[in-house]
């Protein structure tokens, strides 16, 4: 693959590298990075996005380099972070997901095939902040629950619809990005992406201690990965919501009802907060 004469996916400037940039960089040789790439079941070695010199050295510096010790212990079973080695762990987390979630991104193994973003449907800049030193724009979530072998796959326990919202002359996608992070011994941690910009999101297996949020989250306290009980059925999926209008000014700012499970958009009143049509959406 090849990145020649295409736009870093950071900057938006520069043209990249002709090689691009691992979205994750910790194996620790190039020709083990390729190798990796096709010979263990993590969909995420081995995927690249267009990036340049500038913002791949950036990338390194703030999130790589302090990252590798850290997702080296959680991979070998050290699940409880204290909060600097937490922080460091969902920064690097953050950052590999928005990279991985990226329509540009590229797989080395034509097997793995991963959800992209939509783009057109993001209307603000959620890449550029990471080759700066500069906090990640509002509307950006993680989940992580433990993963263990599965078997048949039931159908999800909860759902939570994540709509197309047509507010002030914008229209905004809420979108998913679901990856595993997968650990020598311990099983695996599957870690949720989602942009919800302006509605907070309730995530039914978080009250129970079956989830955590990684991001936002208080950066001072302990992360303990080992005391979620290991999952083997995924009991909650976001699904494709309908197309919600608002009336102008009314979605920014306004309290409603956080989305979650019980969540049912309808074509017919009554609307959440500010809508005043629920319509299918395009496509």
């Amino acid at each position: 693959m090849s990145f020649a004469g295409v736009e870093c996916v950071v900057c938006r400037e520069r043209p990249s590298l002709p090689r691009g940039d691992r979205t994750q960089s910790i194996w620790p040789t190039e020709e083990d990075f390729v190798a990796a790439s096709l010979g263990v079941s993590d969909a995420l070695v081995g995927t690249t996005v267009p990036a340049c010199l500038r913002c791949s050295s950036a990338l390194s510096d703030r999130f790589e380099r302090a990252a590798k010790p850290v997702v080296e212990w959680v991979w070998g079973g050290g699940l409880r972070l204290r909060p600097a080695e937490a922080r460091t762990f969902v920064a690097w987390v953050l950052k590999t997901w928005l990279l991985s979630a990226h329509p540009a991104a590229q797989v080395a193994d034509p097997r793995s095939s991963l959800p992209r973003f939509e783009l057109s449907k993001v209307p603000d800049d959620i890449y550029g902040w990471l080759g700066e030193e500069r906090q990640p724009p509002a509307g950006l979530s993680l989940w992580v629950t433990r993963s263990g072998e599965r078997s048949a796959e039931p159908e999800p326990r909860y759902r939570i619809p994540l709509p197309t919202i047509a507010a002030d002359g914008q229209t905004v996608l809420f979108q998913t990005f679901t990856s595993r992070l997968e650990l020598d011994e311990a099983g695996a941690l599957e870690i949720d992406l989602v942009y919800h910009p302006g509605w907070e999101i309730e995530h039914p297996l978080e009250p129970e201690g079956r989830a955590v949020r990684l991001w936002p989250r208080d950066g001072r306290r302990t992360l303990d990965l080992g005391a979620l009980p290991v999952l083997h059925v995924r009991e909650v999926a976001w699904s494709r919501g309908p197309r919600l209008v608002f009336a102008p000014e009314a979605y920014r700012g306004e309290l409603r009802e956080p989305l979650s499970a019980l969540t049912r958009l309808t074509f017919f009143p009554p609307f959440p907060v500010g809508v005043t049509a629920i319509t299918a959406v395009d496509g």
